[in-house]
């Protein structure tokens, strides 16, 4: 049994979920509008749990960050809408039952759901060729309670041949580790489906338990086999770092070869344990020196790090490395090569894994 330790919460932003739906940023906010007027109908657009204000009191103005339940629902909504006068501008994105951009869609709301349970926790385990999620995770994963997903639970396991369905399966659809109950990406599948049918939740929460249903066993099949294989992708991340790098230290400027008496490294700028969404980005790999990279972390502690701390690093121990003009400028360039990383990830994780 292999234990994998997740992240941030991240929300999409309303150019995101625009892209997403393939429709205009007027459209998208004209849709807000519209479920903003019909408070009491059977869709919801709730705040904090499809959507959040980006910020500042004038909530009129203020944009939108979406939730991944938050654009399914819209999406099921103008699906359902689209025959009607006031959504024929989206008409065309729903003509056919199934298309491979709607699938898409789909699975990437899952599939980032999914990441962002899966990361950076002691919650997730593999077990025979099964991908198996903390009781608590699978909550997260399908938007719902405990009571719900007991509910769940106590129906199907009262499944047999007679309603057609395989009852659930100690060891299959779910297990028990040290005492806590953990679903694999068969039980989630199950769960879902059943929620969405059998449960009395809004039409929002059914689209996003249909979306759910439908790719969250290929989204975790394929979680499973990139955490096995975790380390290896890592190991080979690094070598291609140091391949891409010419063998040069950034630091030293010293190339390797048969030679020379240092060994070098793939320095994990964005630390490997509390971000392994950058574990294998190779701009997240810095080669370096080991001398210099166990200097670095003695220097550091065993606590998370990222860019800025590197270039703390760099400036109170390593400066002496960049002298003259040429030193200068390869400062320069690595200091907005660390900057421009940390901006870029700081809030955000790395769906392309």
């Amino acid at each position: 049994m292999t234990t994998i330790s997740t992240a941030m919460r991240e929300l999409l932003t309303d150019t995101e979920t625009a892209e997403l739906l393939g429709i205009s940023m007027k459209k998208l906010y004209a849709v807000v509008a519209f479920f903003d007027r019909h408070g009491n109908d059977e869709w919801d657009l709730a705040e904090g749990e499809h959507f959040e204000y980006a910020s500042g009191s004038n909530r009129a103005t203020s944009s939108r960050l979406f939730y991944e339940e938050g654009v399914t629902a819209i999406a099921a909504y103008l699906k359902e809408k689209s025959g009607s006068n006031i959504f024929s501008f989206v008409k065309e994105l729903f003509v056919e039952a199934i298309t491979k951009r709607k699938a898409k869609m789909r699975q990437l709301l899952v599939e980032r759901r999914i990441i962002q349970e899966t990361l950076n926790d002691n919650s997730v385990l593999i077990a025979n060729d099964l991908i198996y999620l903390h009781r608590n995770k699978v909550i997260n994963v399908l938007k719902t309670n405990g009571k719900g997903l007991n509910n769940s639970r106590k129906r199907q396991l009262g499944s047999d041949s007679y309603t057609g369905t395989e009852p659930l399966k100690k060891g299959t659809h779910f297990d028990e580790f040290d005492g806590v109950e953990h679903w694999s990406q068969k039980g989630i599948g199950r769960l879902a489906i059943d929620m969405a049918e059998n449960s009395s939740v809004s039409k929002s929460r059914k689209a996003w338990l249909s979306a759910v249903s439908e790719v969250v066993e290929p989204c975790l099949e394929h979680r499973r086999k990139f955490l096995e294989s975790f380390d290896a992708h890592v190991s080979k991340a690094q070598e291609a770092a140091k391949k891409l790098a010419n063998g040069r230290c950034a630091i030293t400027n010293r190339v390797q070869k048969p030679t020379t008496d240092f060994q070098l490294d793939g320095h994990h700028l964005f630390d490997l344990n509390t971000r392994k969404d950058l574990a294998t980005r190779l701009e997240n790999i810095l080669v370096i020196e080991r001398k210099i990279h166990l200097e670095f972390h003695s220097w550091h502690g065993k606590e998370s790090c990222n860019p800025q701390d590197f270039l703390s690093f760099l400036t109170e121990r390593q400066s002496h490395h960049f002298a003259g003009p040429y030193g200068t400028e390869r400062l320069r360039k690595l200091m907005t090569r660390l900057e421009g990383l940390y901006v870029q990830y700081k809030d955000h994780m790395n769906y392309n894994l």
